[in-house]
């Protein structure tokens, strides 16, 4: 009875939350909100309930393994609690007094995957040890940074804001795998947090937003550290690109430009460099124990240099249609598929609409889309895998173009009027 009363006393809680907190809503329908809110805990938990009951296996029944044993401590060694929740060190190097709980963990204290057994540690303490509370909690917190952003949204593109509600609240994929347990629910609120930041920047508005974008890069390292390091040099073109003389696209497509020579002569010249070698050491934390039947991938050697080159177009036909109808036979992933497809389409009829030149905005967060996207392509093995990743790249391919479109509602008022007439 108490794993069901935890995550419902929750629940209610923060709708409630929602109905109340009329200043923090600024004008935002409470239903709507409190709608989108129960959607995010229903998929966090069918995220949860999935990695339980069907598949079995998986990063977030890790997490909750380490951070059940971790909890188990509190009653009889407090201090214990705190040094493994709080605590860090060499990979695998534990105190004396810790091992008995340490050699069974999943993961070491200094691994990043450790900052969700921290979370959900910590969490533990207001949910009495129950899972599913975990979940609701969390949603909530992440539920926040959207409601945020969508704030923003309305302050500055108030034309855009229900096409934005839809991106940010209710688009499938993105709130199925940013609900829950699973670490793209953190990166997308601190991504979500440093795009309102910049949306503030670009408009003048508030002082502290540097300060804010710089919390949440370092707060990335202990989650995916390789988003500080695409979103670190982009920021600062950025920067550079909005309050220069020339058009945006030229400081990002120059930039590019330089970066991939760059690459290329150390490629060539250096011995310690080998793009290859990298794409290889990185890909073993994903090769299967048997293949994908919906998903072919290359299975890099890392001595050759021009494997990379060679392997772009099938890199990039895995971006862009895996998991795909002529593959796939599960449901979930032909549902994905098909929402992969129309999710293109969209994305081809918002940038025919675009009139003027694109902001700075637009390609700072489309390279970092591209970076992403290429990145997971050369990596991932498993169509699932792929369309965890892909759920926040496409979120900022979509959102930035979607601010720099024509509203939609101006489409469907001119519809409307040529049904009429």
């Amino acid at each position: 009875m108490l794993q069901l009363a935890v995550p419902l006393l929750y629940t209610l809680l923060f709708c409630w939350i929602i109905f109340r907190a009329e200043k923090w809503r600024e004008g935002l329908d409470a239903r709507w909100l409190t709608f989108a809110f129960l959607i995010k805990v229903l998929a966090g938990c069918a995220n949860l309930a999935i990695w339980m009951w069907v598949i079995g296996r998986g990063d977030s029944l890790n997490y909750l393994h380490d951070a059940d044993l971790i909890y188990g401590t509190l009653r009889e060694n407090p201090m214990h609690y705190l040094q493994l929740t709080f605590g860090w060190g060499p990979d695998n190097v534990y105190p004396e007094h810790l091992r008995y709980i340490s050699d069974p963990l999943k993961f070491s204290w200094n691994n990043v995957e450790y900052t969700m057994v921290r979370i959900n540690t910590i969490l533990y303490m207001f949910t009495f040890g129950n899972a599913w509370g975990n979940v609701v909690i969390l949603c909530f917190l992440y539920f926040l940074s959207s409601v945020w952003l969508l704030r923003n949204i309305a302050q500055f593109y108030p034309l855009h804001l229900s096409a934005a509600f839809i991106v940010l609240l209710l688009f499938p994929s993105l709130t199925l795998w940013s609900s829950g347990l699973l670490k793209e629910g953190p990166v997308l609120m601190l991504v979500q947090i440093i795009f309102g930041s910049m949306l503030r920047l670009s408009h003048r508005y508030g002082k502290s937003n540097l300060l804010v974008i710089l919390i949440c890069l370092v707060l990335l390292l202990f989650v995916r550290e390789y988003y500080t390091m695409v979103l670190v040099p982009l920021l600062i073109l950025w920067q550079i690109a909005r309050k220069g003389q020339r058009p945006a696209w030229m400081y990002f497509s120059g930039t590019a430009v330089a970066g991939l020579l760059l690459i290329g002569i150390a490629d060539r010249y250096s011995y310690s460099f080998n793009v290859s070698e990298i794409i290889c050491e990185a890909q073993q934390y994903f090769i299967l124990y048997e293949d994908d039947p919906d998903y072919t991938y290359h299975v890099f050697t890392g001595y050759e240099l021009t494997e990379p080159l060679t392997q772009l177009p099938g890199v990039i036909n895995n971006i862009l249609f895996r998991p795909n109808l002529l593959h796939s036979s599960n449901i979930f992933r032909i549902y994905m598929s098909l929402e992969l497809m129309l999710f293109w389409l969209l994305l081809i009829y918002l940038l025919l609409r675009v009139k003027g030149k694109l902001p700075a905005l637009f390609w700072m967060w489309w390279s970092v889309a591209a970076v992403l996207l290429l990145l997971y392509g050369y990596v991932v093995t498993d169509a699932d895998t792929m369309s965890r990743y892909r759920s926040i790249p496409q979120f900022l391919l979509l959102l930035s173009l979607l601010l720099c479109s024509p509203p939609l509602l101006t489409d469907l008022i001119k519809l409307n009027k040529k049904i009429s007439d």
